[in-house]
This record gives structure tokens, C-alpha cells and sequence, in this order.
């Protein structure tokens, strides 16, 4: 009997051992997160005229392809509704998911309404009225307050500036009920998403009424300026400077179309030639604002080379312009950046700027970014996308060459 139990011990450990080393050998289903960054990876990867809406759909379904969105957690929930908008299968179950959230009066009820607003397809991808009506019950909700006071709402600003024109004329009521966010209790950081939020109105350009724009950077410029004095001694006393700077400077004030761009010195440039901006005088300038770890900016890598071709032999330069980097010695920015311009195949100038570019007086509130330069210095378009069509850019390049008597590229 004892011999018994004892192989039947044996037996039952062999079988487990067995089963956990087979366990051990199947593949882990990857989680939400890796299945996104899988998606990513495609996205940055793929030329822009092959992210049609139905490549996107697929390529997002087969990322999550196997994952149980019937059962994902809050966590999954949250992660998942920047992207819902890709997937017209997806979309519609996530927005139901967080429709039975948004009913809720408090600050958790208001979180939902902001992860329904992203859930819409805020930037190219979602409807107009649909990203209207998103923002208009996020900021009608009960607990908006609360939720930005606990910090659940601090991407809002952010948000904004990616709002197509279209849908922010059908919102313009709704982003201006934003400003009532920001007051004598808001904390510096706080103040600081208000700048954001007040180039992101500078951007809707006549869509947000300039006198309504004014008020709102005088009253921040009256906040930051209580803030400082309160402040002298913090190490924070120079950042809140800086936000005052910016809000009484052109860009602040959204004076900066139709005068001097802000002049730019580069700690480095791939074409020594060209040691600052006003060595492009006389040229039709394209200034792509980007960073080496801006995913949204390498995929507009493409668009980008695309347009440097079309006006190879014309006067117009294309300089994709930044500063995260700037630190190190010029042999080292050199090699860095010669590197990556050779792997991504930047086939235009790539420039380090002496200057932090958020803090350029450029209104960038995020990136990429292009600004559009005419051959006398002024900037003439701002706040544009590197991955518009090549039509689009052109229509505003070509008619600044003919008004200063430069040829433009033959139209086919």
C-alpha cells in the first residue's frame, strides 16, 4: 500500500513537472500594450499614402486580433480609446463601455467623457459633429471640474490642438468653456497647460474670436504673475518667467502670421552652410519641427522626402529643426544625428537648435510641427502637418514663389 502511494506520488509529480514544462513552452499572449506598440511600429513604418482608412482598420484588428475586448479591464479600457477610432469594429464597443461610465456625476463619470472624446478619432480620423458633441458633454458634465482639479484631464490641452478645424468651428462654445478651468487656484503646472491650451486657440485662427483669446492670456499672464511673486525664491521662479515671456510674446499673443519669423541659431546643421535661419534668406523655407522620439514625426518621414523631391532645383529648403540633443559637442551631434538622418533616409537638411524649440516663438504646442517661411523672412503659414498631402503643401508654397518671381515645379 505505502509502495503504492509512494508511485502514485511520483507519478503525479513527473505529470506535473511535465505539465509545467510544457506550460513553459507556449507562447504568452501578448498584452494589450505590446499588441498596440505592434500597431505603432506599423503605423511609423508605413508610407502615408498606404494608411488609407481601410489598411488602418486591418492592421489595428490584427494587432488585437485574440484579445477578449468583451472582458478587458478599466486599465485596458483607458489604454485602448485613443486608438478605438481606427477600427469600426472596435470603436463602437469601446464608446458603449465608457457610455455606461459617463453617467456617473463625478470626477470618474467626467474621465470617461474625456476618454470618449479620444475615442472619437479627435486628429484626422474621426467626424466632426461626433468630436463636437464629445467635447461639448465633457465640459457640460458635472464632475469636469473635479476631474481636471484631480488631474485625470491634464491631456485636454493637448487634445485641443489636434482638433480639426471643421470640428473645432462646430465646438468653438465648447473650447472656450476650457478657460474656466484655469484660475486664482490653479497650480503653476496647471497655468502651464493654460499656454497650451491658448496657442491651441491661436491655431482655430478666426474660429476663436481674437478679443476672446486676449482675455484669456491677460487673465494668465495676471496668474502667472501672482504665481512668481509667491515663488521668488522656488527653482520654479524661471519656468513661470519663461511661460510670462512667452505669453507677451508675438506668439502668445497669436501676432505671429504675417511678421518676422523669430530668428534661429543651430548648434549643429548637416549642411554647414547653413549655421542659422538667415542663412535660408531668399528661399521659401519649410521648418519641420521634430524630435528623434516624435513617432508621429518619423512617419511623416515620407511626406516630407516626398516634398524635398518635387522642388529639387527650385528655391525652396526644407529643415527638419531640433533640440533634444543640443548638449552634446558638435562631434557627437554630428554623429548622432548624421546617423539617424542616414538610417531614416532624411534626404534634407537636419539642424540642432540652440534653443529649446517648444520655447521658440514658434506657438508649438506639440509636434510635428512645419512653419512656412517666405524669401523675405516672414512667416507666412504655421501649426501645419508634415504628413498633408503633397497637393496641400504645395497649394501654399507655390503661389509664395510666384509672388517674389521664383519659379515653381510645372504642375503635371
Amino acid at each position: 500500500m505505502r509502495n503504492q502511494i509512494l508511485i502514485g506520488t511520483v507519478v503525479a509529480g513527473v505529470i506535473g513537472s511535465i505539465a509545467m514544462a510544457m506550460s513553459s513552452l507556449r507562447q504568452p499572449e501578448p498584452d494589450l500594450n505590446e499588441r498596440l506598440d505592434s500597431f505603432l511600429q506599423w503605423y511609423h513604418t508605413t508610407d502615408p499614402s498606404d494608411r488609407g482608412a481601410d489598411a488602418m482598420a486591418s492592421a489595428f484588428d490584427e494587432a488585437l486580433d485574440g484579445f477578449d475586448l468583451q472582458s478587458m479591464s478599466q486599465r485596458d479600457l483607458e489604454t485602448i480609446a485613443p486608438f478605438a477610432a481606427f477600427s469600426p469594429s472596435v470603436q463602437p464597443l469601446v464608446r458603449k463601455l465608457l457610455e455606461e461610465q459617463i453617467v456617473r456625476p463625478g470626477a470618474d463619470g467626467a474621465r470617461a467623457a474625456f476618454l470618449d472624446l479620444r475615442a472619437t478619432g479627435v486628429s484626422r480620423v474621426g467626424e466632426p459633429a461626433e468630436v463636437a458633441e464629445a467635447l461639448r458633454r465633457l465640459v457640460e458634465h458635472p464632475g469636469f471640474h473635479e476631474a481636471w482639479v484631480a488631474g485625470n484631464l491634464s491631456q485636454l490641452p493637448g487634445v485641443l490642438g489636434h482638433f480639426p478645424r471643421q470640428a473645432a468651428q462646430q465646438a468653438s462654445e465648447s473650447i472656450l468653456a476650457v478657460r474656466d478651468l484655469f484660475d486664482e487656484s490653479s497650480s503653476p503646472t496647471h497655468l502651464g497647460l493654460g499656454v497650451r491650451y491658448l496657442l491651441s486657440m491661436h491655431a482655430f485662427g478666426h474660429t476663436i474670436p481674437l478679443h476672446e483669446r486676449e482675455k484669456f492670456r491677460v487673465r494668465l499672464v495676471s496668474l502667472f504673475e501672482a504665481a512668481a511673486e509667491q515663488d521668488m525664491a522656488s527653482e520654479k521662479h524661471a519656468w513661470i518667467q519663461s511661460k510670462l515671456d512667452q505669453l507677451k510674446s508675438p506668439a502668445g499673443r497669436g501676432q505671429i502670421l504675417g511678421a518676422r519669423a523669430k530668428e534661429i541659431s543651430f548648434a549643429w546643421s548637416s549642411d554647414p552652410s547653413i549655421r542659422s535661419l538667415a542663412d535660408t534668406r531668399g528661399m521659401v523655407v519649410v521648418i519641420d519641427f521634430w524630435e528623434t522620439w516624435c513617432g508621429p514625426c518619423i512617419a511623416s518621414f515620407p511626406s516630407v522626402r516626398q516634398l524635398v523631391e518635387h522642388y529639387e532645383g527650385f528655391e525652396v529648403i526644407v529643415l527638419g529643426v531640433a533640440s533634444e540633443q543640443r548638449e552634446r559637442g558638435k562631434e557627437r551631434l554630428a554623429q548622432f544625428y548624421g546617423d539617424f538622418a542616414e538610417k531614416h533616409n532624411m534626404n534634407w537638411t537636419v539642424a540642432i537648435a540652440d534653443e529649446n524649440i517648444f520655447e521658440l516663438q514658434y506657438a508649438i504646442k506639440g509636434i510635428p510641427h512645419v512653419a512656412l517661411i517666405d524669401p523675405s523672412g516672414v512667416l507666412r503659414h504655421n501649426a501645419l502637418h508634415p504628413g498633408n498631402s503633397l497637393t496641400e503643401t504645395t497649394a501654399l508654397i507655390d503661389p509664395i514663389l510666384r509672388e517674389f518671381g521664383l519659379d515653381a515645379p510645372k504642375e503635371d
